[in-house]
């Protein structure tokens, strides 16, 4: 059988290595954490956008008005407010929004069923 020769650092040496080693990582999780963090706040900017462009639409000088809805706020001077019973009609188990129009349309933009909710019609 032959003989192998190891290489072993003396004491010292090895210290030296651990606490480079911990140094190392410490930067590495601390680099980490800030990363993380920043995504955090990115995830957070990127809501508020969504959020300001679902409610207020993407002009961010546009005039508002009140949109009858407490919890909601207002929306833009151009949106369509229609009521209720006259933006949703039912068309053979499939719902359509129509602005202004009472009458069954051709092209239903959602369906709804007991079973599957509601739905975006392609």
């Amino acid at each position: 059988m032959k003989r192998l020769s190891i290489a072993i650092p003396s004491r010292v040496e090895q210290d030296a290595i651990v606490r480079f080693l911990e140094h190392t990582d410490y930067r590495i999780q601390r680099y980490i954490r800030a990363k993380k963090k920043l995504i955090a706040l990115l995830n957070e900017q990127k809501q508020t956008v969504i959020d300001r462009a679902v409610t207020r639409g993407l002009d961010p000088t546009v005039r508002l008005k009140p949109s009858g809805v407490e919890w909601s706020g207002d929306v833009p001077e151009h949106w369509w407010l229609p009521a209720s019973d006259s933006a949703i009609t039912s068309v053979s188990g499939r719902w359509s929004m129509q602005r202004g129009q009472r009458e069954p349309v051709s092209s239903p933009i959602c369906g709804m069923s007991m079973c599957n909710g509601i739905a975006l019609m392609p």
